[in-house]
Formats: structure tokens, sequence, C-alpha cells
């Protein structure tokens, strides 16, 4: 079962700004309005534990007032709301990063004290238990084609393929983050 994590703020420095992997979602220090600002879930991909973070809903999420169907590479989590679809977030797998064990904290839904945003996280959860084989399957889908852009890449995928964070790059930074930071 996925359950939520958020990632250390010394990590995400590290990728976005000591790396300069821009695209790393900002981890927001300092301007939280809940105690977890940035959380995901952690999916196993072969030797890396993967975070794929949630996003709030955004205006490209809608068109035409609807809300945009899935694909692999971000799938909306959404609920029921007297028969009508209601946008909860968004589960970005293109922005998925691998993080060591040491670097993720388990969300403690427990002590939320916001009544409506706890409520919120638990739709959330929800969701997330009901699709954890969908967003695994995705996740693997969306790696693999970044693992393999080169072989993959046609006129019709490259521009996700693009906004694809560079895997392969963030596995080494990921060793190296594990390495210099043995006990």
């Amino acid at each position: 079962m996925l359950k939520l994590y958020a990632v250390s703020d010394e990590y995400i420095r590290y990728l976005r700004v000591e790396n300069n992997i821009i695209h790393v979602f900002d981890n927001k220090e300092g301007h939280r309005t809940h105690d977890r600002k940035y959380v995901g879930v952690v999916i196993s991909i072969g030797d890396y534990q993967y975070f794929a973070p949630l996003s709030s809903p955004k205006r490209s999420d809608y068109i035409n007032g609807q809300i945009r169907p899935s694909n692999k590479s971000i799938l909306r989590i959404t609920k029921n709301d007297n028969g009508k679809p209601v946008l909860l977030c968004t589960l970005k797998l293109l922005n998925m990063i691998p993080v060591p064990d040491a670097e993720l904290i388990l969300y403690d839904l427990d002590s939320e004290i916001d009544k409506k945003y706890k409520s919120l996280v638990e739709d959330e959860i929800r969701w997330i238990e009901h699709n954890d084989t969908r967003i695994l399957q995705s996740a693997k889908i969306i790696y693999n084609l970044k693992i393999h852009e080169d072989e993959r890449r046609t006129e019709r995928n490259s521009r996700m393929l693009d906004a694809i964070l560079p895997f392969p790059k963030l596995e080494e930074l990921h060793t190296k983050w594990v390495e210099e930071h043995k006990s």
C-alpha cells in the first residue's frame, strides 16, 4: 500500500540548487501553509525508491472548464461530489526523483490540525490506495520511456520526454549523496 511521504529540505536543495536540476519541485522552505507542502508517494523502481510528488490543481489541469484526463505522466486525483468530479491534486510522475530512505519523512496525517486540509489529504489517500496498481504501472512506463528515450522518441511523445526529469542523472546524484552521507 502506498503512503504519503515528504522529502528532507536538505536533499531537495542538493538536487535543485547544488546540482541545478531546476524541474525538481521546490520544497518551499519557509513558505508552507501547512506542516507539509511537498508530499508524494514512494515507488520502488529497480534499486531506487522514487518519490512522485503531488501538486495542487492548476489552470492547465482543465480544458474548456472540464478536468483534463489523466495520462501516464500526470495522474489527476479526483473525488465525486454529488455526481460531479472535483480535482483534488495531481500526481506528477514526470517529476519523480530517487530519494535515499534516510531523506524520506512519513507524513503523519494524525498530527494535521487543519480539519479542512486533513479532509483533503484523506480524500487524496483514498484515491491513491484505490489506484495503487495504476500508479505503479504508470511510473514504470514513464521511467522506461525516459531511460530508453533515444530509441523510443517519436514526434508525438517528444514534448513529454523533454518534460520528464533526467532519471539517470538523478540516480547518479542519489548515489553520490548516499556515499557522502554514510554514517
